[in-house]
């Protein structure tokens, strides 16, 4: 009998067993994921959905990592190049093409058309924003939108009807000079003229209000048609022109000109989500906020049309992935409707998703919800080719060098163009 029992406890010992509870012989699977590092301050949807997905799939051990904005890019193409990349990976919309044609991410447009409910979910225009050639790459995260905003108290204090934004660039201009005394270091409309790619995004939807960057294949640059020489145009015209915004901006980030919002130097600025959360207006209610701060489509140009721009993020399953199947499946579980909710309305993200969007306690918690949810059907997005920051920074100088004085709009954007079509030719994918 002791015989007998010896040999079974060896049997037990030497059999496979899942770790976390697993049931005995099923195949374990660890997901690694590489996730924004700020997304991780929450407990949705990563931390707690991994809990509760573990619970679930007992056999499943998920292992989140956060990084920051440089090395979320750097280390995912570093370690996927290795072989060694995680199942999913975090990227900024503006990365897919260099993820996509490089195959550091595989395509999931099958599994999104087998999951309508997600698919459905998804606001057209980010569908569209996470397709490269035909293939959609992921789901996204959360996204922002560029809005024109303004101080309502400065509005009332030069006769202007705090409840009614400029809605074309005249009027935006006639305001914007109304608003203004240099004397005092108060100008009527403040943008980031900084030589960086952030005060470009802050600029192009006024471009996109009359047509793109890049033809529509992104085979070709096309901003230096009137579209693009109108809007670099506006911005001089602002600054030098109506002297309604101050010369210093050229050396203002993305980012610092909100601070200056905050602070009264600016009655107008156009920027990427809400400020609701800065210090300048802590301990307000919602109410108290809006009653201060307007926010509204830009204003639209001759002949344009409504238009906004956004960033933000998808989440694609790397071609290392030894699980796909299972990555996508956690997927679906944590980019639930319940779960982004309790994301987004504590970060102050925008959904990418019309439930999300329309949930009572987003719509409660969101600083101009009507704006935000009308603005997302409007929504452009940068282009996402793999040479896209090349292009970027022969845009920024075009901008430096208008603004400076050094070329008109045309001369500038009509050199940026032959540098980025140059770039172009000699594209790979």
């Amino acid at each position: 009998m002791k015989k007998v029992l010896f040999v079974f406890i060896i049997a037990v010992l030497l059999t496979p067993v899942a770790f976390a509870g697993g049931k005995q012989g099923e195949a374990q699977i660890v997901l690694k994921a590489n996730m924004r590092n700020y997304t991780l301050d929450y407990d949705y949807p990563w931390n707690k959905g991994a809990e509760d997905f573990q619970k679930l799939h007992p056999n499943v051990q998920v292992v989140l990592e956060g990084l920051p904005y440089d090395e979320q890019r750097e280390k995912i193409l570093i370690a996927v190049s290795a072989g060694k990349g995680p199942d999913l990976a975090y990227l900024d919309c503006i990365w897919l093409g260099e993820y996509a044609s490089n195959k550091i991410i595989i395509p999931v447009t099958a599994r999104m058309n087998a999951t309508p409910e997600l698919k459905n979910d998804l606001f057209k225009s980010y569908i569209d924003g996470a397709t490269w050639k035909g293939e959609i790459y992921g789901p996204w995260s959360h996204t922002d939108l560029r809005t024109l905003v303004w101080n309502k108290d400065m509005f009332r204090q030069n006769g202007l009807d705090p409840e009614k934004p400029p809605k074309t660039w005249t009027e935006m201009r006639e305001y914007a000079k109304r608003l203004t005394d240099p004397s005092k270091d108060i100008w009527g409309f403040g943008y980031p003229a900084l030589a960086a790619e952030g005060s470009l995004d802050m600029w192009y939807p006024f471009v996109f209000q009359g047509g793109g960057i890049l033809s529509a294949d992104n085979t070709e640059a096309v901003i230096n048609q009137p579209h693009g020489v109108a809007a670099l145009q506006l911005w001089y015209d602002l600054m030098h022109t109506d002297k309604a915004a101050p010369e210093d901006l050229i050396g203002v980030e993305e980012g610092v000109h909100t601070d200056g919002f905050d602070a009264g130097k600016y009655a107008m600025i156009v920027m990427a989500g809400s400020n609701v959360s800065n210090d300048a207006y802590a301990g307000m209610s919602l109410k108290e906020f809006e009653a201060k701060v307007g926010a509204a489509p830009y204003p639209v140009g001759p002949g344009g049309k409504v238009a906004t721009g956004s960033g933000g993020w998808i989440i694609g399953i790397t071609r290392d992935s030894k699980n796909p199947d299972m990555a996508w499946e956690f997927l679906k579980f944590t980019l639930r409707t319940e779960s982004m909710v309790e994301f987004v309305v504590p970060e102050g993200a925008v959904p990418t998703y019309k439930s999300v969007m329309n949930h009572e306690k987003f719509k409660k918690a969101s600083a101009h919800y009507k704006v935000i949810s009308d603005l997302v059907n409007y929504t452009h997005f940068r282009p996402p080719i793999p040479e896209y920051l090349k292009i970027a920074d022969h845009l920024v100088t075009a901008m430096q060098q208008v603004l400076t004085k050094v070329a008109g709009p045309q001369k500038a954007l009509d050199d940026a163009v032959k540098a980025s079509n140059a770039i172009l030719a000699d594209r790979k994918w």
